[in-house]
C-alpha cells in the first residue's frame, strides 16, 4: 500500500507499507492497526485500517 501527495506537479511517497499473508490480528483495528499518515505541507491527514474478513455466505 502507498500514499502519495503531488508537490511542484510531481508525487512524493509519504507512506508505504506491506503486510506479509496471513497476518494476525492483534486489535480492534484490523491486521494493520490504525495508520496515520500527515501530508506535511498542507496539514492534511489520512486515518486508516486494513482488515480481512471471511468470504460471505
Amino acid at each position: 500500500m502507498r500514499t502519495l501527495s503531488v508537490r511542484e506537479g510531481q508525487p512524493q511517497l509519504l507512506h508505504q507499507a506491506s503486510y506479509l499473508p496471513g497476518a494476525r490480528v492483534t486489535g480492534p483495528h484490523g491486521f494493520t492497526g490504525l495508520q496515520v499518515v500527515r501530508e506535511p505541507t498542507r496539514g492534511n491527514e489520512l486515518t486508516y485500517w486494513c482488515e480481512h474478513l471471511p468470504p460471505r455466505q
